[in-house]
């Protein structure tokens, strides 16, 4: 008989998972299903509040979370995320999804259109250096 793939839960147990953005929206929603498949979780983004309301969500549920406030355009902060993350063990699971949202009354598209486009790869540079870090689980 054939068995559809989403009818078995994940297991994710043993496994270190790190969620940029990870302070609403999808962020929170990969952290949340992250650690309720069994993964450890490091959950970052730039407002600690919210980081750290998703990381309460987890505890709550029986899972092990760890919040760092920070944003992933920042050499220092990625560096301390590296730190932090090792706490919990080797990184398996990578979550980018920090990014810029144009949603808010302080949205300028004017600003958008003449911010440097370095600027925006920062972030992806500084998580590729991350996993460059952390390396593919073995």
């Amino acid at each position: 008989m054939h068995t559809d793939s989403r009818d078995t839960p994940l297991d994710l147990t043993g496994s270190v998972a790190l969620v940029t953005g990870g302070g609403r929206g999808l962020g929170r929603a990969f952290a949340l299903a992250l650690a309720a498949a069994g993964a450890r979780v490091v959950a970052t983004a730039r407002i600690a509040a919210q980081v750290t309301e998703t990381v309460d969500l987890i505890e709550l549920s029986g899972g092990t979370a760890l919040a760092m406030p920070g944003d992933v355009s920042m050499p220092d902060d990625v560096a301390c995320l590296v730190t932090a993350a090792e706490q919990l063990g080797p990184v398996d699971i990578l979550v980018n999804n920090a990014g810029v949202c144009c949603l808010s009354n302080n949205f300028s598209f004017f600003r958008l259109i003449n911010f440097p486009l370095a600027r925006y790869r920062q972030p992806v540079q500084w998580v590729s250096a991350i996993w460059r870090c952390v390396g593919p689980a073995t």
